[in-house]
């Protein structure tokens, strides 16, 4: 629901509240998806990081 819906209703009913409330919990456990992944990525970046220092140190 945008927010240029709700300027015009003075009193949202109890269903376009429902929905509000519904497109936040939607939007909260879409921003925690994306917090798993970026731990994901930065984890694997770690050990790649650490999988180069090892071969590199290996070579010389």
């Amino acid at each position: 629901m945008k927010l240029s819906n709700m300027v015009m209703f003075i009193g949202p009913t109890a269903i376009e509240l429902a929905e509000i409330n519904t497109n936040n919990a939607e939007n909260s456990n879409n921003n925690a998806e994306i917090g798993i992944r970026l731990s994901m990525v930065s984890s694997f970046q770690v050990r790649i990081k650490s999988y180069l220092r090892v071969e590199l140190l290996q070579v010389f």
